[in-house]
């Protein structure tokens, strides 16, 4: 079986062998949340909210007494978008990784088009699996990283083998089942790295010189900047290895 390193080296690989491609794709997606946080502000300009509070103020207090009952409907249809248009693009971006783990590439009209399609299955999916993992955690902490493990292949699931909501998930745990150790080692290979990583850049800090230290944080900063797309990948073509040597065939 392909080691963690190597299926890391590999989803390292193929971010920068398809970096324009997702450079594009996260313009568009910039684009889109861009124009849903104008259009929240309409309401709150128009409402002259803003020559009471400060912008700040206006983020991060939640009622105000004198905004209309027009005003306060508007502000939540907006945040509801804001909250589909999220959802839509992180469903768009999960075919994107797919294709890219195939070798092969969707034009930006078509991943939206695509992740506009499973995005209630999506929305489903994700909100499933992570309520049982929050659930372990709140329980006794151990459950929820056995929860963690068995449902980390459920939105590689919903990609690969259409499957969603609970379906997902007891297919994910299919996967784990039996394997359970090496999935949780593989699961947590980037993240001892990322945390080594760490560790040397507070080493160096304390031993060397906190101006050192800070160079060396900050340049690991810059290239961790795509670490959430290569761990995507990484889970993905984690994924393919486990379903490729399952015992069980999807149904």
């Amino acid at each position: 079986m392909v080691s963690p390193f190597d299926l890391l080296k590999q989803a390292i690989k193929l971010f920068f062998a398809n970096f324009l491609y997702f450079l594009k794709f996260m313009l568009v997606r910039f684009g889109l949340i861009m124009i849903t946080f104008l259009l929240m502000l309409i309401p709150l300009m128009t409402s002259g909210i803003f020559s009471h509070y400060s912008f700040i103020t206006n983020s991060i207090t939640p009622f105000f007494p004198h905004l209309g009952p027009g005003t306060i409907i508007a502000i939540i249809v907006l945040s509801l978008l804001e909250i589909v248009v999220s959802l839509w693009l992180n469903a768009s971006q999960y075919i994107q990784i797919k294709a890219v783990t195939e070798n092969s590439k969707i034009s930006v009209k078509d991943l939206l088009k695509q992740g506009w399609g499973i995005l209630g299955k999506f929305f489903i999916t994700s909100i499933v699996a992570g309520l049982v993992v929050v659930l372990g955690f709140m329980l006794l902490f151990i459950p929820g990283i056995i929860f963690a493990v068995w449902f980390s292949f459920a939105l590689p699931v919903l990609l690969f083998e259409e499957k969603s909501g609970p379906d997902a998930l007891s297919r994910s745990r299919e996967l784990v089942k039996g394997r359970f150790w090496q999935v949780a080692w593989y699961m947590a290979f980037p993240v001892l790295i990322i945390i080594l990583v760490q560790a040397v850049g507070g080493t160096l800090a304390t031993t060397i010189s906190k101006q050192v230290g800070g160079i060396f944080n900050a340049t690991i900063s810059i290239l961790f900047i795509p670490a959430g797309t290569i761990m995507t990948i990484y889970s993905l073509l984690i994924y393919k290895v486990f379903s490729s040597t399952s015992k069980t065939t999807p149904t």
